[in-house]
């Protein structure tokens, strides 16, 4: 069944990435890990430091800072990767470089600290100590959105649980649960808070 309804991916999700509507800042960015069984062998690799060095996976989400759509999912990498690797490393990056050549202007991701780094501030935004009043309070609303948003997929008890079953199931279900949480969104059943108070 999992797989089913993460198929539908393809169709409710992946299409968001294409859409900007003339925006510099297309989205919030944000990484959250989901418990597991510890793998056999046993590897530091999957040891998350948001879950106390307990194993985990990794995944990176991004949702649209304007309208109610998850724009990109990406995961299901061992924990031990920091938020800054999966994003270098496992295809934002590259999708961001794509689709600023493809527009042919800069367009950046809003994220938080766990992203810092100097080579990645052409196509990330951080909260800074020199923006102005709005453009920091602007900064953590999205920031807060993405936080409601992961909270919400940690309602579906099997991401809150060890997960006892093989990654590619698990990246399944999270997929899953993204697409479920899509169709909640388009339906008008659940509303992210709204970025622009």
């Amino acid at each position: 069944m999992a797989k089913c309804v993460s198929s539908l991916r393809a169709i409710v999700i992946d299409p968001n990435w294409d859409e900007d509507d003339e925006l510099i800042y297309i989205g919030g960015l944000d990484g959250v890990h989901y418990p597991t069984d510890e793998p056999r062998p046993f590897s530091k690799g999957n040891s998350s430091y948001k879950r106390g060095g307990k194993a985990a996976l990794a995944y990176e989400f991004v949702l649209s800072i304007h309208e109610n759509k998850i724009k990109w999912v990406n995961g299901g990498y061992p924990a031990g990767l920091g938020d800054r690797e999966i994003f270098k490393e496992k295809g934002l990056l590259a999708a961001m470089k794509t689709k600023q050549a493809k527009l042919g202007r800069k367009v950046r991701l809003i994220a938080d600290d766990g992203y810092t780094q100097k080579d990645l501030y052409e196509y990330l935004s951080l909260r800074n100590e020199f923006d102005p009043r709005q453009v920091a309070y602007f900064k953590d609303r999205v920031l807060s959105r993405q936080e409601f948003f992961n909270g919400k997929t940690k309602n579906y008890r099997c991401l809150t649980t060890e997960f006892a079953h093989s990654h590619d199931l698990h990246q399944q279900v999270v997929e899953s649960i993204c697409v479920t949480l899509q169709y909640e969104m388009d339906l008008g059943l659940l509303t992210l808070f709204d970025a622009y108070p």
